[in-house]
């Protein structure tokens, strides 16, 4: 099938903030029963009962169903982790969800998890969904290729030249709080917010459009604006061009158009994922509506 609703999108003109243009992106009708997500969602994440690596339990009490999106950074446990796939667990439901470790030097001390304040590095989340698909396709797994992850950690931690006492993705953060120009650059994008009927938008570092971050409602993007702004500005690109809307405009409906490889969900609804030479990513539908899509640039 196709993604859908993307090849019907819209976007908007964007904010350059340090280099990167975030355009918004406006879809056309999208029909979603309630859902809950982010920080204000009733949601319970804990470690299996043996602990592993790549899995977590989550657990829903609520009466409505919780939106978890893909790479959402949980701190604690046994070692931090990030989702692999955007999951959307039942209401009353535990279900067991597949991760991927963001800090290679422990394994010890059942802390309770806590949410990061920011998703996963773009480039940590652009390799765990390589590796994501990859395993899709070999063994219907949603396994990442964890040693590829850390290594890509090791190179977040370098660029933003943090020294980590556990390799941690979370200690990369430190670059904003001693970076007072890009901290102030959050700090305005954070208190703006999205624009009114704003379900998303695409990342660009100059010319190159880097990710497309969209959901099914504005209800659900805003939950999730602070945590993916934070995220992003974290990079440093070395810019030369303008950015494009007409390219931007150009991706989406090319995503629109790619047929997608289509599996049963972890939760509730339809995982549909994309990977070519140009793009890797993942849509999670319910219905033949969008509930949340993440595409991340190759080159």
């Amino acid at each position: 099938m196709h993604i859908p609703k993307l090849d019907a999108a819209s976007i908007g003109w964007p904010i350059t903030r340090s280099g990167i243009s975030i355009f918004p992106i406006y879809l056309a009708y999208n029909d979603l029963p309630d859902i809950a997500t982010g920080a204000s969602a009733d949601l319970g994440i804990s470690e299996m009962g043996d602990a592993s690596v790549q899995s977590l339990k989550a657990f829903n009490p609520s009466n409505v169903p919780v939106l978890i999106v893909e790479g959402e950074h949980f701190l604690g446990g046994k070692q931090n982790r990030a989702f692999n796939v955007t999951v959307l667990v039942p209401a009353k439901t535990t279900l067991k969800v597949p991760v991927s470790c963001l800090e290679q030097g422990r394994w010890n001390a059942r802390r309770p998890f806590r949410r990061s304040s920011m998703h996963s590095p773009l480039s940590v989340r652009r390799q765990t969904q390589e590796g994501v698909s990859a395993s899709m396709s070999a063994r219907g797994s949603r396994r990442g290729e964890q040693g590829r992850v850390w290594r890509e950690v090791d190179r977040t931690l370098q660029d933003a030249r943090v020294d980590s006492p556990t390799a941690s993705a979370a200690d990369a953060e430190e670059r904003i709080t001693r970076n007072t120009s890009l901290a102030s650059n959050i700090e305005e994008l954070a208190k703006l917010g999205p624009l009114p009927g704003q379900c998303g938008m695409a990342i660009t570092h100059g010319h190159w459009i880097a990710a497309i971050e969209i959901f099914g409602s504005e209800k659900l993007f805003k939950a999730h604006w602070d945590s993916l702004i934070r995220s992003h500005m974290l990079a440093h690109p070395d810019v030369r061009r303008r950015p494009s809307a007409t390219s931007v405009l150009s991706v989406l409906r090319s995503l629109g158009s790619v047929e997608s490889s289509d599996s049963v969900a972890v939760g509730l609804g339809t995982e549909q994922r994309i990977s070519n030479d140009r793009w890797v990513g993942q849509a999670l539908t319910l219905d033949g509506n969008l509930v949340h899509g993440s595409f991340f640039a190759k080159h």
